[in-house]
C-alpha cells in the first residue's frame, strides 16, 4: 500500500491529510471525508489538474464530485491524472432527490447556472429530468470507461463510507 492522502477544494486546492504509508492512514481519510464541507463554488477540473506535478509515484487517486458543472474541463483534467499512469476513481455523488426526481405537484426548482427558479409540474417533468440526469452521468461513464478511469456514480441514499468500502471491496476482488 502507497502513501494515502485527501484533498479537498472549493475555490482553490487544500490538503487535510497529508500522504503518509501508514495502514491507519486509509481509514483516518475514510473517517473524514463525511465531515467535508467545501464552500464557494468548486471548479473540479481546475482542482484535479495541478495534482499530477505533486504526485511523484503512480498512485491511486480517488475523486468525489457532484460533477455539476461542464464536463469538458474536468474530463480533460482526469485524461491528464490517467496519463500520468495513476490509477484513478472518479465517485460521482449526486442527492438522492437529484436522482430520482421524488416530486409531485407543483414545485419550484432552482436552476443551479443562473440561481433562477422555474415552476414545473412534476409529473409531467420527471420523465425528461431523469433522462437529462441518466444522460448527464453516461456521458462521464463512457468517457471514462474508455480511458481507464473508474466511475462510480453514487448517491446520498447510501451511507458514504458503506458504499465506499463496498465499492474497494468489489475493486480488490477483482484484481484492481
Amino acid at each position: 500500500q502507497g502513501p494515502a492522502s485527501l484533498v479537498s477544494c472549493d475555490e482553490q486546492l487544500v490538503w487535510c491529510i497529508p500522504p503518509k504509508s501508514k495502514r491507519s492512514q486509509l481509514v483516518n481519510v475514510i473517517s473524514l471525508l463525511p465531515r467535508i464541507n467545501p464552500t464557494g463554488e468548486p471548479d473540479v477540473a481546475h482542482a484535479i489538474h495541478p495534482l499530477s506535478p505533486i504526485i511523484k509515484h503512480k498512485t491511486l487517486v480517488m475523486i468525489f464530485s457532484d460533477l455539476l458543472v461542464y464536463p469538458e474541463p474536468v474530463l480533460q483534467s482526469l485524461l491528464y491524472l490517467r496519463h500520468g499512469g495513476n490509477d484513478v476513481i472518479l465517485f460521482h455523488i449526486l442527492d438522492e432527490a437529484e436522482v430520482a426526481f421524488p416530486f409531485d405537484g407543483m414545485c419550484r426548482l432552482e436552476n443551479p447556472e443562473d440561481h433562477d427558479f422555474v415552476r414545473v409540474d412534476a409529473a409531467g417533468f420527471r420523465r425528461e429530468y431523469v433522462d437529462e440526469i441518466e444522460g448527464f452521468r453516461d456521458q462521464y461513464k463512457k468517457v471514462c470507461l474508455k480511458s481507464g478511469v473508474d466511475y462510480v456514480p453514487l448517491d446520498t441514499s447510501m451511507p458514504f463510507d458503506k458504499a465506499l468500502t463496498e465499492y474497494l471491496m468489489k475493486r480488490r476482488l477483482r484484481g484492481r
